[in-house]
């Protein structure tokens, strides 16, 4: 009688086993597709932020902390860019092309990143462009 018990135990907790290994395996495989949900569009960044006689890399800095976004750029870009006064309750691209009109600087976002461009650089006619999802495999 025992004995009877004891292999159904050892069945049971065998089936167990392997429905739990079948389980993690298929979360694994849950857990590693690619999500972008946490990625925002600068046209959905709400910011309000005055700027007053500011130099362009101090409001670049303001507004990185207040959004989580990066600029991204060399200081040749930067180096003949004048002050900006900016007063605006908007969004970050309602900024952005608030600064290209008093810079002359375009912005490119791609992804959490916001390239820096000058105008002459640039070969695009708008001052503020949203790139999709970039995904490129290196090998």
């Amino acid at each position: 009688m025992k004995k009877v018990i004891l292999l159904h135990v050892l069945a049971m907790s065998k089936r167990i086993l392997y429905i739990f290994l079948i389980q993690c395996l298929s979360m694994s495989l849950l857990f590693a597709s690619d999500g972008n949900a946490q990625i925002k569009k600068i046209d959905e960044v709400p910011i309000s932020l005055k700027f007053y006689n500011s130099s362009i890399a101090d409001a670049f800095a303001r507004i990185e902390s207040e959004t989580g976004f990066n600029f991204v750029y060399t200081n040749k870009v930067l180096k003949d860019v004048p002050f900006v006064d900016i007063q605006t309750n908007g969004t970050l691209y309602d900024m952005l092309v608030e600064l290209s009109l008093q810079t002359g600087l375009k912005f490119k976002q791609v992804n959490n990143n916001i390239h820096v461009r000058s105008a002459q650089e640039s070969g695009e006619n708008k001052s503020v462009v949203i790139e999709e999802d970039l995904k490129e495999t290196v090998s």
